[in-house]
C-alpha cells in the first residue's frame, strides 16, 4: 500500500516530515497531534501558535485533513524538531483558551448549548477573512439544555461541557449522552454535537479476525456494588446498591448537583449500572476502516464472548510514517438498560 503522508503549516508544505501520532481520547478531551521533523535548523520560535495540517494519504490522497490543529509546544534536538498540536478547540478550551467570567451581568442565560458557542466564536474567535472554529455543523441536544444560571469564571467550552455533563436522552431504555467533536472540512474545522448511538442500531463497520482486525486486546476492572451520591447543593448524601457480578465489596463514588433525593438517587442509579455492564478497556488494531469517527457503532467477532458484539469508538490512534500506518481504536461496550431501576427509585 502506497504511504504519502503530507504535511503543511500555515498553508505551506513542510517536506521534512519523519513520523507522526495522532491520538482523539474521547469524552470531550482535544485530539492531539505529535509531529517529528527531520530539519534541526528549523526556528521553533516561528512554530508557536501556527496551524497544521496533516493529511495521512493512506493508499490514496486526501483533499480534507486528518488532522488540523495549533502548535503549542516545539521540541528541538540536534537532529530533530518535535511539534505538539492540539485541535482548534485549543483557542476557546483549557489553560490558554479564551475565557469568560459568568456573573449577574454578564451571563448567557436563555442560550442554549450550542447557541452560547456559536455566538462567542462568531463574535471573538472568527473574523469576517477568516474562520477558525466552523460553527454550522452544531446541533442541540434532544432536551434543550441551556447555559441558564451558569456562573464563576471558566475557559468558554469548559463552561459548556460542565454544563453538557448534565445532559442526556433517556427517552430510550439507555441513556445516550453528548460529546463535543471536531470534523475536519477543506477549509476549516468545524465543532459538532455528537450523541450516542443505541447499540440495537446498525454499526457502520463490521470487524473480524479474517477480515480488519490485526489484533485485540481487553481488560476488565472489578464491577462496584454501590455508589455514594454527595449532592453539592446541600451536602447531603445517598448511598445505593445495586445486584450485579459478585466481585467484592467495591464502591463507586458521584458528585453533582440535584434538585432533590430523588433526582440524585436516578442519576447514581444511571452511573451504577453503567459502570457494572461496561468492559472498561478493548482495544483492536484495524486494517480497514480508517476514517471511522468517535461515538460509531462497530460489530467485532473474534470468537470471545466478552468481546463479540456491538461496540462504541471511544478512542482512536493513527501512528505512521513514509513507511507505514497503524490504526488502533478503543471500544466501550455501555449496554446500560435503567428503565427497570427507575421505576423502583
Amino acid at each position: 500500500m502506497l504511504y504519502n503522508p503530507r504535511l503543511f503549516i500555515d498553508g505551506k508544505e513542510n517536506f521534512d516530515l519523519k513520523s507522526y501520532t495522532i491520538t482523539y481520547p474521547g469524552t470531550n478531551q482535544l485530539n492531539n497531534a505529535k509531529i517529528q521533523l527531520t530539519d534541526p535548523v528549523l526556528d521553533g520560535n516561528t512554530l508557536f501558535g501556527k496551524i497544521v495540517e496533516l493529511y495521512t494519504n493512506c493508499g490514496s490522497e486526501n483533499n480534507i485533513p486528518t488532522f488540523r490543529g495549533i502548535i503549542k509546544v516545539v521540541n528541538t534536538s540536534d537532529t530533530e524538531i518535535s511539534l505538539n498540536c492540539l485541535d482548534v478547540r485549543a483557542y476557546i478550551s483549557g489553560n490558554d483558551g479564551k475565557k469568560i467570567n459568568f456573573d449577574e451581568l454578564n451571563n448567557y442565560d436563555g442560550f442554549s448549548i450550542s447557541q452560547y458557542l456559536k455566538s462567542y466564536i462568531e463574535q471573538e474567535i472568527n473574523t469576517k477573512d477568516r474562520t477558525f472554529i466552523g460553527t454550522d455543523m452544531l446541533s442541540d441536544t434532544k432536551k434543550c439544555s441551556n447555559m441558564t444560571g451558569v456562573r464563576g469564571q471558566f475557559s468558554v467550552l469548559d463552561a459548556a461541557v460542565q454544563r453538557l455533563d448534565e445532559s442526556f436522552d433517556d427517552d430510550d431504555d439507555e441513556p445516550l449522552r453528548y460529546i463535543f467533536d471536531v470534523v475536519e472540512g477543506p477549509l476549516y474545522s468545524n465543532l459538532v454535537l455528537r450523541k450516542q448511538r443505541l447499540l440495537t442500531e446498525k454499526p457502520s463497520l463490521s470487524l473480524s479476525l479474517r477480515d480488519g482486525i490485526a489484533s485485540f486486546n481487553y481488560k476488565r476492572r472489578p464491577s462496584p456494588q454501590d455508589i455514594l451520591i454527595t449532592n453539592s447543593e446541600n451536602d447531603l448524601s445517598t448511598n445505593i446498591k445495586l445486584s450485579g457480578a459478585n466481585h467484592g465489596p467495591f464502591s463507586a463514588t458521584l458528585q453533582g448537583k440535584f434538585q432533590d433525593t430523588s433526582s440524585a438517587r436516578n442519576a447514581g442509579i444511571l452511573e451504577l449500572k453503567k459502570l457494572q455492564q461496561e468492559i472498561d478497556e478493548i482495544g483492536i488494531e484495524i486494517t480497514r476502516g480508517y476514517d471511522i469517527g468517535l461515538e460509531s457503532l462497530v460489530f467485532v467477532n473474534v470468537d470471545n464472548d466478552e468481546i463479540d458484539g456491538i461496540h462504541r469508538v471511544v478512542g482512536k490512534t493513527i501512528t505512521g510514517s513514509n513507511m507505514n500506518m497503524k490504526v488502533n481504536l478503543n471500544l466501550n461496550k455501555r449496554p446500560v438498560k435503567v428503565s427497570q431501576y427507575l421505576s423502583k427509585a
